[in-house]
């Protein structure tokens, strides 16, 4: 079966594809993001032929997916910049020398299906991912190369810095305007773990007795005595003011082995 299906969620968009049998001759696929004007735009690579050099602005067209799955992360900031985020992709299987690929001539170019960014599960429920992979050289160039766990925790502890942004993708306003939803209607059902972020729990504090919520603390419930950052005894003395406040004006629980890596809150 010759398919390319695309799946997408809030911030990325997967791209898969099959011929049904091995495609003889392929030296890989090049990609097109197609917008919903019909404008192409090739996507870049990361990966080079042996014995060549990565060089900066190269694309799928000189270095093709040697992959039947791939992920478009730079669709996003695309759509921001053009307020579109509605997209397909055609995926040319390209054969030849490298330096010289031109598309096959005994196989067809697969195009998938329409896609959108967006949060949107159905007309209830809206599921966010943030962007946080941190073993990157985005990550390293925003540091200015001082790669150590403290000076990590600091920057993005700072509410607004632009890796902090960068990391958490649409997580912090998907949650902000959700807890600023129940103070004019509503209430919260909150499952969360490892409550640490001063921001989100600032806001949770905030709504009072709207607040139901599962805790699993698994942090010391005192700051270490000889921290190295000072975010981290201000966010030990945070988070204890929330289960203080939390504990007297809402529903909570709290849990305090490890927890499954799951957040996650509802409203009615």
């Amino acid at each position: 079966m010759r398919n390319a299906v695309a799946v997408a969620n809030n911030d990325v968009i997967r791209i898969a594809r099959s011929y049904g049998e091995r495609p003889e001759g392929c030296m890989g696929f090049k990609l097109f993001r197609i917008d919903v004007n019909g404008d192409e735009t090739v996507l870049p690579s990361r990966a080079v032929f042996p014995g060549d050099t990565m060089k900066p602005g190269q694309t799928t067209a000189e270095f093709p997916i040697q992959k039947f799955y791939w992920k478009d992360v730079y669709a996003r900031p695309v759509a921001e910049k053009t307020n579109s985020f509605s997209f397909r992709y055609t995926i040319p299987p390209l054969e030849g020398a490298p330096g010289s690929l031109t598309p096959m001539a005994s196989l067809p170019i697969l195009t998938t299906n329409e896609v959108e960014l967006t949060s949107r599960c159905s007309p209830s429920m809206s599921v966010t991912f943030n962007r946080g992979l941190i073993s990157t050289q985005h990550v390293s160039n925003a540091l200015h190369g001082d790669l150590n766990v403290n000076s990590f925790k600091d920057t993005i502890a700072v509410e607004g810095s632009q890796l902090r942004l960068d990391l958490s993708g649409q997580m912090i306003p998907t949650l902000a305007g959700f807890l600023k939803r129940a103070a004019t209607s509503g209430k919260i059902y909150a499952s969360l773990y490892e409550l640490t972020d001063l921001q989100l729990i600032a806001s949770l504090v905030g709504v009072g007795t709207k607040l139901n919520i599962v805790l699993a603390d698994i942090m010391n419930r005192t700051a270490p005595a000889k921290s190295k950052s000072a975010d981290t005894a201000a966010t030990h003395a945070a988070a204890k003011k929330a289960r203080k406040t939390a504990s007297k004006s809402a529903s909570v629980k709290v849990a305090t082995q490890t927890a499954a890596p799951m957040q996650a809150l509802r409203m009615e």
